[in-house]
C-alpha cells in the first residue's frame, strides 16, 4: 500500500533533495522541506513557491524541537540532511557527528512516537570502505576509513536498530556516486562537478592520485526513481540496499569523456596528490534492489553527463569559454 500524503524531507533544498521534491510533488502528495541551507538553496525549489501542497522551513536537524513539531504531521520522512563533506569530516569529526548521527537521532525520535508511515534514510557508499575491485554486496562488513563514512554508517545502524526495537518502518538507501543536473561546485560537490567547471573555463581536470581509482557514477534522475519505488514497495522494509548504476569507472575515464563532451580534446588532466579518507574503488552490486525495489538504472554515464552539461550551460553564471 502506498504511503499517506503528507511528506517531509530534511535536507530538500539541496542538489539531490530538491529533485526528489519534484518526484513527491508530481505524484500529488504534500510536500515539507526542512532545510538549513548551508548548501541548499531556493532557487532548486523555485518551481514550487506558492503552491498549496508545497512548503518550505529553514530549519536544522540539530533542533530536535523543531523535528518534532514537522514530524507529527507527516506520514513518510525522507532523511537526506547531512554533512557530506570527507575532507572536512576529516579536520571536524565532532562536527560530523553532531549532525550526521544526533541530526538523525532527532529525526528518529519523532518518527517512532508519532508512528509514521516510512522512514527513508540517505545512506552512502562510503561506508564500505576499502572494498576491493568487485562488485559490493550489502552483506560485506563495511570498513569506514573517513569520519564522514563512520557517521553515515552509525546513523544507518540507528535506523535499522529503531526498526527492529520498536518496528520503525525503515528503509535505507546506499547511494553510490550521484550526479546531475543541480550539482554545483563548491566543497560539497562531487568529482563530475568539478571537471566540468575546470573543462568549461578551458582548465585542466585535476585528478587526485593516479586516476586509477574507480566510482560508480548513477545518476540523480535514477537516485530518485529509488526513492519513488520505496514508497510503494515494502520488501526494502527493514534493510539496507545499494543504489548505483551497477558499472565502474575510473577517474581517468570520466576526465577522457567528459573532455570529449565539451570539445577540450587539447586538455590534458594534471594530477595531485592523492586524497585523505577516499576509497581506491567503489561499485555496486544492485541485485537486491532489483529484488526488494523493482530498481533498474536507465541513465547511461554518457547520457547523464551530457544532461549535465546542457544544465550547466543554461545557468546565469555559466561562463563558458570557446
Amino acid at each position: 500500500m502506498p504511503c499517506g500524503n503528507n511528506v517531509l524531507v530534511t535536507g530538500g533544498a539541496g542538489f539531490v533533495g530538491s529533485h526528489l521534491v519534484d518526484m513527491l510533488i508530481q505524484r500529488g502528495l504534500s510536500v515539507t522541506v526542512l532545510d538549513n541551507m548551508s548548501t541548499g538553496t531556493v532557487a532548486n525549489l523555485s518551481r514550487h513557491i506558492g503552491k498549496r501542497n508545497f512548503r518550505l522551513k529553514k530549519g536544522d536537524v540539530r533542533n530536535a524541537r523543531k523535528l518534532l513539531e514537522e514530524v507529527k504531521s507527516s506520514n513518510t520522512v525522507f532523511h537526506l540532511a547531512a554533512l557530506v563533506d570527507v575532507q572536512r569530516s576529516v579536520k571536524d569529526p565532532l562536527f560530523t557527528n553532531e549532525i550526521n548521527v544526533l541530526g538523525t537521532l532527532n529525526v528518529l525520535e519523532p518518527c517512532r512516537s508519532a508512528d509514521i508511515d516510512l522512514l527513508v534514510y540517505a545512506s552512502s557508499c562510503a561506508v564500505y570502505g576499502e572494498a576491493g575491485e568487485g562488485k559490493i554486496r550489502e552483506y560485506i562488513p563495511p570498513r569506514p576509513i573517513s569520519p564522514y563514512a563512520a557517521s553515515k554508517l552509525a546513523a544507518e545502524n540507528y535506523c535499522l536498530a529503531f526498526h527492529r526495537t520498536y518496528g520503525l518502518p525503515v528503509v535505507c538507501l546506499r547511494f553510490f556516486n550521484i550526479y546531475g543536473p543541480r550539482q554545483r561546485v563548491g566543497p560539497y560537490a562531487g568529482v563530475v562537478a568539478e571537471f566540468v567547471q575546470r573543462l568549461l573555463r578551458n582548465r585542466p581536470p585535476i585528478i587526485y592520485g593516479d586516476g586509477k581509482q574507480s566510482r560508480d557514477f548513477v545518476s540523480v534522475k535514477d537516485a530518485v526513481n529509488a526513492c519513488e519505488l520505496s514508497l510503494e514497495r515494502k520488501g526494502a522494509l527493514g534493510q539496507t540496499v545499494n543504489i548505483g548504476s551497477g558499472r565502474s569507472t575510473t577517474v581517468n575515464d570520466l576526465a577522457g569523456l567528459l573532455i570529449d563532451l565539451t570539445h577540450r580534446t587539447r586538455i590534458k588532466p594534471i594530477h595531485g596528490p592523492a586524497r585523505e579518507g577516499e576509497v581506491r574503488h567503489s561499485l555496486a552490486d544492485i541485485g537486491l534492489g532489483w529484488k526488494a525495489l523493482g530498481y533498474r538504472p536507465t541513465m547511461s554515464l554518457r547520457k547523464g553527463l551530457l544532461e549535465y552539461l546542457e544544465w550547466t550551460a543554461r545557468q546565469p553564471q555559466s561562463r563558458i569559454d570557446r
